[in-house]
């Protein structure tokens, strides 16, 4: 899971680099990670951001994750 995960992340983050997008300086986390957020959770937790937001933050997959609302 670990390796897919990294995947994803590059992906997004590689897809964001080649649109020449930014981020606004006060985010939290990077839209590539919060793109990559969503993916992991359709894709292993059948969408439950709950979920995937408590496994990310236990298995340290992101520095910081932004709230559930």
């Amino acid at each position: 899971m670990l390796d897919t995960v990294t995947v994803i992340d590059c992906i997004c983050d590689e897809v964001w680099k080649v649109f020449g997008l930014q981020d606004d300086p006060q985010c939290k986390m990077s839209s590539p990670e919060v793109m990559a957020f969503a993916i992991i959770s359709a894709h292993f937790h059948e969408c439950n951001y709950l979920k995937t937001r408590l496994i990310s933050r236990v298995l340290h997959y992101f520095p910081k994750i932004i709230s559930l609302s």
